[in-house]
């Protein structure tokens, strides 16, 4: 009979490698959604496009290129990653990139009394971003939790440069993949409600920092 790795280093492992993601993801992406916020310049239309565009790319075709990438007669295939964790966080961090870029973009265009007074104190460069990030703080954590969300649901990068082995890649999503396939419908099911739970429980925490965000927000400019 197959020996099933336990649910909680499954879990375990998911949440560490999702978090890594996101949290690299963020320390780029986000200081993108700053810059072309607070700029006006002629390209701009076009970056956005780009990113909107980025968004829309399958993950299975992401897997597949980072699987190129990786692969032993491939450009980076001296490093040794496919089929590790970090080339799962290095793919998930991808994924979760435009989605933080973007969603950095219209927190600064939705919070137009904070670009002003940046732009009318004359911030440039850290001393800006360090006053979005402290004013914006809020809905920032929203934004990261969705962000983490779309990293620990994906399933294509995952199996595809994972490999989805035993204690060492096997993930939440490829592990149901691979119980569904060999009829292990039960242990498929257990899975599939904690991850339902997570991204439910995290949803649900995004949307009331947002609302109470927004809602003292109202009360402080009547």
């Amino acid at each position: 009979m197959y020996a099933m790795e336990p649910r909680t280093h499954v879990f375990v492992r998911s949440f560490i490698i999702s978090l890594s993601a996101t949290l690299i993801a963020f320390s780029t992406g986000a200081p993108l959604g700053f810059l072309i916020g607070l700029k006006e310049f002629r390209l701009k239309p076009v970056i956005v496009s780009i990113l909107n565009g980025l968004m829309g790319i399958p993950t299975v075709v992401r897997g597949l290129l980072l699987y190129l990438m990786f692969s032993r007669y491939g450009p980076l295939g001296f490093l040794g990653l496919l089929y590790t964790p970090t080339a799962i966080i290095i793919g998930e961090a991808l994924l979760v990139f435009p989605i933080v870029s973007s969603l950095s973009l219209s927190l600064v265009e939705r919070n137009k009394e904070v670009r002003e007074l940046i732009q009318m104190i004359g911030l440039r460069g850290h001393q800006a971003y360090s006053m979005l990030i402290r004013e914006l703080r809020v809905p920032l954590i929203a934004s990261f939790f969705t962000a983490f969300s779309r990293a620990i649901t994906e399933l294509g990068i995952a199996l595809i440069v994972g490999g989805n082995i035993e204690g060492y890649t096997r993930t939440i999503t490829t592990a149901i993949a691979l119980y569904t396939s060999m009829g292990l419908i039960d242990e498929s099911i257990k899975l599939g409600l904690s991850l339902l739970f997570l991204i439910f429980f995290l949803s649900a925490l995004a949307r009331v920092l947002e609302a109470r965000y927004y809602a003292e927000g109202r009360r402080d400019t009547v």
